[in-house]
């Protein structure tokens, strides 16, 4: 059939949209001389409605076979300049009305070309400019391939591998999305699954090798889960040994830095040591790369242990010397002595962090015994003491009354994120057009700056929420807004030196001088901001009105922070070498301005002295090539032919020059043409490696340390999803047993203790609820009497249990009391004969092995009484605004009337006193009830 007759054709094809491409060539013409015809008669701009009858595959068969009444209509401003290309071939369908006037169909589309129809209810043309037709338009040298497709019913074998564009139908496009949704609810997926790249990935090699051999078996191609995971670790092994050629060259270059961290998955409580690698290959790419998570048995994180479970990590990658390796870390104690042998440097984005909080007089937490052990040394010449110890800290006593009231209003920030959490509250504040709020966590460096942001674009919302429940809202938002005026530059730098994919060390020294000078006067803050304006506007904070920055007075309490914060960071952030020769060896920044004589000559001291160890290398590594030209025999291999010339060459090493001096002068002294460097200084370097070929390797050495050690902070993220409560590999496999509901739980775990009994066994029977606990004691304990082991077999709740088998030999409370009260051990004691092998059984493990629950401690309280505890409690309660630290209480006279009570008990009152501050400024948050004239906070049922 030719293409003259298929016009006439008028019966419906197998499949519209396959069929369309033979009518390409002969109907273009058509309905452009069908449309031409119409516009000179007039056209009326009337429309009709796209009813359930015009749907896309209706419109697509009308316009082919039906040509008298529908066409298509030319976009009228197709012509113009500034009208999207798709217009030249895409118009609006029409059908004729009974006068014969083209009237338009609501929101379709369709190609002039191949008459595909396409919804458009919108003004959006992306997906119409990935149309096939105007994608041929656009490639003419694809012509012949095209017409090969069309008059040719044969595949290409290229097909297979290329995946290309089609419209699908709309009942596939409904289906796939059916089946999408089916999948993520039932099996309980995320929803982001499907945006995934690996997932993309196997759906579209699937698909090409469903083009390639057809409609198979999905079974054939992907594996069980069993399969799979025995497969990670040849994968692994696999990579690894392909990482071991790359951290070796590394290595050999002298360009690897790792980056240790230590970390406690917060459901196994197991530590791990985390290992990132970063280092510049040959073509001068940065590369940054997770190593490992490494298993941290020891739980004494000293030094000595971190050391040698580090060599044991890295001994899977053939990493046995760790002196030509490069480290980034924090600054633990621990960490520092175990790297104080190598080159190591601190992690920039920890030391500003530790900066803003020593600003703010955040108090970290008490560190564990063996971790304190870290921080006493034999020694102190043998490590740096931490200049945190040398700075004078104002006192929270000496400060202004305005500064302690910018205080009052972190904490009470903090207050409120925490009772927002706790209650649920968050999707309230977010229907009243609020975000939700941020928690602050000490590790995490920008989560104080993003909690005062949430609170601060919420606050009308968070008003609104409040005032509906009653509470009190005692933050005034001119003091958030100043907070993050003044935190804002250091979240900018924070996350500049954060990157991991181009280099940042040269970043640490702009970006503290930046902010060094922003710091030192009001009027230079403003000025930061205003020269930041596109990026405060883009993180949309209503809180910058730059507009009236100029009108804006400094407030005296935070004026007192800004300066303290100028005042910490000239104290406490020191420039290492690196840091200067890594903005020397910027193009752009090589002549280090605003940098003092001094500190511009031993950088270039330092960075001859990397050369040197360059050129050391090289010669070393001639001198092993020239030990090994003679072959096994002793013998020397055959000589090459000389050649012409050949007694004139220099080599790689001048033997005229100093290279050491020659290449860091001739590059200093040489002209660049500033507009087209690139902020990326390996690709200079990559460019310039022939010219400056011992200071191109020197180069790649200092850009491939990171300012930070973010990357493996990253990396523990990660892991926390991969080490999660729903692990199959932990430790309880084969100890526990699920039971269904109506399944006979509470008699199987009765019959158990029964049989436990009777082969000689003590047997506790735990439940998490008294009402269960005490209803399947009485309902089994007919059985237990008949078989006489009742005495054997005790039911309660976990703590119950726990109180019994404390205070078997006496009550412990009451003999604590007494004895701190009268100095006296005479209490009534009981003694209870030794039972046989006891066994714990649990019902609704599930509800114990919760975060609220399992591994917390069941500590029995004893209660003293006296007039000097009273008088103590009531002070801290009347001064609970401005005591902030446990000192204020220590110098009060209530304190020492205390402690002459009860003389030889004061480390048990600092210890209560710990507790007494630390509930006076969080007692509002928690759910709490007074019954009989005491405070009663709930844990958990039954509980408190």
């Amino acid at each position: 059939m030719d293409y003259n007759q298929s016009d006439q054709h008028t019966c419906e094809p197998s499949s519209s949209i396959s069929s369309s491409s033979t009518f390409t060539s002969s109907t273009s013409s058509l309905v452009t001389s069908t449309s031409s015809s119409s516009t000179g008669s007039g056209i009326s701009s009337s429309t009709v409605s796209s009813n359930e009858n015009d749907t896309r595959e209706k419109i697509q068969h009308h316009l082919k076979y039906n040509k008298t009444e529908y066409i298509i209509l030319d976009n009228p401003n197709s012509n113009n300049k500034k009208s999207s290309v798709c217009w030249r071939s895409f118009g609006f369908p029409a059908k004729r009305d009974i006068n014969g006037v083209p009237q338009k169909i609501k929101n379709f589309v369709s190609c002039k070309n191949c008459f595909t129809t396409y919804s458009y209810a919108s003004n959006s043309t992306t997906f119409l400019n990935k149309h096939n037709c105007l994608s041929s338009d656009r490639k003419p040298n694809s012509t012949l391939s095209s017409s090969y497709n069309t008059s040719s019913s044969q595949t290409l074998i290229t097909t297979y591998g290329q995946p290309k564009t089609v419209r699908l139908p709309d009942s596939h496009s409904k289906d796939m999305k059916d089946l999408l949704v089916r999948w993520i609810c039932k099996d309980m997926r995320p929803f982001a699954t499907v945006d995934d790249d690996g997932f993309r990935k196997i759906a579209q090699r699937c698909v090409s090798i469903g083009a390639q051999y057809g409609n198979i078996d999905i079974n054939q191609i992907l594996r069980s889960s069993s399969t799979i995971s025995s497969h990670i670790h040849e994968l692994a092994d696999t990579e690894r040994a392909r990482l071991k050629n790359l951290l070796s060259l590394a290595t050999k270059n002298g360009s690897l830095c790792l980056c240790p961290d230590l970390w406690t998955d917060s459901n196994r409580q197991c530590s791990y040591l985390g290992i990132t690698a970063s280092f510049v290959d040959d073509e001068y790419h940065l590369h940054n790369i997770d190593l490992c998570c490494h298993p941290f048995p020891n739980v004494r994180k000293t030094a000595e242990n971190i050391i040698i479970e580090l060599e044991k990590a890295l001994s899977r990658f053939e990493i046995f010397d760790l002196h030509g390796i490069t480290f980034v870390s924090d600054r633990g104690a621990n960490f520092l002595k175990a790297l104080k042998r190598f080159q190591a440097y601190s992690c920039a984005a920890h030391r500003l962090n530790n900066i803003v909080k020593r600003c703010f007089f955040v108090n970290e937490k008490s560190k564990k015994q063996d971790d304190l052990e870290e921080n006493v040394f034999t020694n102190d010449d043998e490590l740096e003491e931490d200049i945190e110890a040398l700075i004078d800290v104002t006192a929270l006593s000496d400060i202004p009354r305005k500064a302690l009231h910018v205080l009052q209003n972190i904490i009470e920030c903090k207050k409120l994120v925490k009772y927002v959490k706790k209650s649920g509250i968050n999707p309230e504040i977010k229907e009243y057009g609020g975000v939700s709020l941020k928690q602050s966590i000490n590790v995490r460096w920008l989560s104080f700056i993003n909690l005062l942001e949430s609170i601060d674009r919420s606050f009308f919302s968070i008003r609104k929420v409040l005032a509906n429940k009653k509470k009190t809202f005692a933050i005034e938002r001119e003091v958030v807004q100043g907070l993050i005026r003044l935190l804002l530059p250091f979240k900018e730098l924070l996350t500049k030196l954060q990157t991991s994919k181009t280099p940042s060390i040269h970043l640490v020294l702009i970006g503290i001088g930046s902010l060094r000078t922003t710091l030192s006067s009001f009027d230079m803050l403003l000025e930061y901001e205003k020269k930041n304006k596109i990026y405060f506007q883009e993180e949309n904070l209503d809180s910058l009105d730059i507009n009236s920055s100029n009108s804006i007075q400094e407030d005296e309490g935070l004026r007192f922070f800004r300066l303290r914060l100028s005042h910490l960071m000239e104290e406490m952030f020191s420039f290492e070498p690196i840091h200067y020769a890594s903005n020397m060896l910027h193009p752009k920044y090589r002549h280090l301005k605003k940098t003092s004589s001094h500190d511009k000559n031993n950088c270039k001291y330092f960075i001859r002295q990397m050369m040197k160890l360059v050129i050391d290398q090289e010669k070393s590594s001639s001198t092993f090539s020239l030990h090994s030209s003679t072959n096994h025999d002793g013998e020397s291999c055959p000589k090459k032919r000389k050649y012409f010339g050949e007694e004139y060459e220099t080599g790689n090493v001048s033997d005229e020059y100093d290279m050491d001096d020659d290449e860091l002068e001739r590059y200093l002294c040489k002209r660049l043409d500033l507009t087209n460097l690139s902020d990326n200084p390996l690709d200079f370097w990559k460019n310039n490696k022939i010219e400056f070929p011992v200071l191109a390797k020197v180069a790649c050495q200092i850009f491939s340390v990171p300012a930070t050690s973010a990357c493996v902070e990253r990396s523990f993220s990660s892991a926390g999803n991969i080490v999660t409560k729903r692990d199959e590999n932990g430790q309880l496999i084969n100890n526990l047993v699920q039971i269904g509901a109506g399944e006979g739980k509470s008699i199987t775990l009765g019959v158990t203790a029964a049989i436990l009994a009777l082969l000689g066994f003590d047997v506790h029977c735990a439940c998490y609820s008294k009402y269960l606990s005490e209803k399947n004691y009485r309902e089994l304990l007919l059985l237990f009497d008949s078989l006489g082991v009742a005495e054997y077999i005790r039911y309660g709740t976990i703590n119950k249990l726990y109180e019994d088998m404390i205070n078997r030999n006496g009550n412990v409370c009451q003999m604590v009391e007494v004895l701190i009260s009268h100095n006296s051990n005479e209490v009534s004691k009981s003694s209870e004969p030794d039972a046989g092998a006891k066994i714990l059984l649990i019902d609704e493990v599930d509800a114990l092995l919760n975060k609220n629950f399992y591994g917390n401690v069941y500590t029995p309280s004893a209660r003293l009484r006296d007039s000097s505890i009273t008088s103590l409690v009531d002070f801290i309660w009347n001064q609970r605004i401005l005591i902030l630290n446990i000192n204020e209480v220590k110098d009060s006279d209530e304190y020492k009337a205390c402690c002459n009570r009860f003389p030889n008990w004061e480390p048990l009152i600092l210890e209560a006193l710990k507790d007494l501050i630390n509930d006076v400024n969080i007692y509002t948050t928690l759910e709490y009830v007074v019954k009989e004239d005491k405070i009663v906070y709930k844990e958990q049922d039954d509980i408190a």
